[in-house]
């Protein structure tokens, strides 16, 4: 009679301790994929939606402010560029003053870090903001890019103001943030809130958390520039470079900044 043939208890816990070690070898990386592919999802809906507000800013002069008044509504910066994303159906229900019926999920507006069951079920969430620069300052184009276009004074700021200054290049247009508070279809009294936009403020260091740049992404920030390049800013960016890389025109600034950047500053 042949001996039966098998596995021996030993060779069992070899082939184990090979798959558990592969296994640990494999998942790491994995992850690291699926992040990259994430991450590269993220950078490719803020470059539409920064060629919408360049291509905003080329026909109006300036670009979107954080605040805007559509017909009767003030609304956030997404509602003005509508059109520019393919949507002007739902701009034509915002602009005739019955902005309830035009709230919808736009999947260009969130990132896939932050799916939209993190706010809560809101049927028009949004990851990205702009950028408003120093709180409060809406009569000073150096301090920011994206103002409350809804209050005197404010002012208005175009590709030919920040060119003319410190550089489309190195001026921020848009960022991630995490506040669930942040929908694109709040109006009225609601669109007040400061933290629809991200700034700085001389008081509060940068944080990262309501009001500042934010993300899931680890180790920082998908970020675009005034130019339309996207970039990952690291959570470790030094605040008076933030503070720069906020304002259009850093000397010009009610408390003048003297920082110069670099092509290696952040």
């Amino acid at each position: 009679m042949r001996n039966a043939k098998g596995f021996t208890l030993i060779e069992l816990l070899v082939v184990i301790t090979i798959i558990g070690m592969l296994m640990a070898l494999l998942l790491p990386a994995v992850q690291a994929a699926r992040e990259a592919a994430r991450r590269t999802t993220c950078m490719n809906n803020q470059h539409q939606l920064s060629l919408a507000m360049l291509s905003f800013e080329s026909a109006i002069g300036h670009f979107p402010g954080y605040k805007n008044k559509v017909g009767a509504n003030a609304t956030t910066f997404v509602v003005p560029l509508l059109p520019y994303i393919e949507r002007q159906d739902v701009y034509d229900i915002w602009s005739k003053g019955d902005p309830d019926d035009g709230k919808v999920l736009i999947k260009l507006l969130v990132c896939p870090n932050n799916p939209p069951t993190s706010y809560g079920g809101c049927p028009c969430p949004l990851s990205y903001i702009p950028n408003r620069g120093a709180y409060g300052k809406n009569d000073k184009p150096a301090e920011g890019v994206s103002l409350n276009l809804t209050v005197d004074p404010h002012a208005y700021v175009g590709l030919d103001y920040i060119s003319s200054h410190d550089g489309a290049q190195i001026t921020l247009l848009l960022a991630e943030s995490l506040d669930d508070r942040i929908h694109w279809g709040k109006r009225g009294g609601a669109v007040n809130d400061a933290f629809l936009a991200f700034g700085w403020d001389e008081s509060d260091p940068l944080d990262k958390t309501n009001g500042y740049i934010s993300s899931l992404h680890p180790g920082g920030a998908v970020v675009s520039f005034c130019d339309g390049h996207q970039y990952f800013l690291k959570d470790d960016v030094d605040y008076d470079v933030y503070k720069q890389l906020l304002s259009p025109h850093g000397a010009g600034c009610e408390d003048p900044m003297t920082v110069i950047l670099g092509d290696d500053s952040f």
